[in-house]
């Protein structure tokens, strides 16, 4: 378990390896944010609704599955039917990648004896209880946040596929 502030005694070297490590999560923090606005200003642009108007209510909607079921939704109505399976796969990986995210974001990270990172502290029960610690380094947290940069890429380029057959 990580040890009491007291109790710690720090490096400049310990405090380096910890800061680019807190660094990278909060960077997959940020990234998400982007996503999820970003799914929210793309929503506004396919209903064509006035942004500081479209922004009341798409803000409103909490976790990337919602914000893709309401920008899926509006476009299958407008008739954008040749990206619904690309949009609808899209949404399958989003799901998969919101999980990662999710677990770098939100469990507690564990310290190991010299007060660097050692792992993240997982504790679920979906479907099955899970409760232990889970080894993740600085570079595959910087790896995801990249991923989900990518992610973004990918959902632009999908949403641009959609602008196309809307407006032919």
């Amino acid at each position: 378990m990580t040890k009491a502030p007291e109790e710690r005694t720090l490096s400049d070297d310990d405090f380096d390896a910890q800061s680019l490590h807190f660094a990278a999560i909060g960077s997959v923090a940020s990234e998400w944010a982007w996503f999820d606005q970003w799914v929210d200003f793309k929503t506004i642009e396919i209903a064509k609704v006035p942004a500081e108007v479209g922004i009341c209510i798409t803000s409103q909607i909490s976790g990337s599955a919602r914000k893709l079921d309401a920008y899926i939704a509006p476009a299958r109505h407008l008739g954008a039917k040749k990206a619904l399976p690309k949009l609808n796969a899209f949404a399958n990986t989003t799901t998969a990648l919101a999980e990662r995210r999710k677990r770098v974001v939100h469990d507690p990270w564990v310290l190991d004896n010299d007060t660097r990172v050692a792992a993240r502290l997982e504790a679920t029960a979906r479907k099955a209880l899970r409760f232990l610690t889970v080894p993740v380094g600085t570079a595959e947290i910087a790896k995801l946040s990249v991923e989900i940069a990518e992610h973004i890429n990918n959902f632009d380029a999908i949403h641009a596929s959609v602008l196309a057959e809307l407006s032919s």
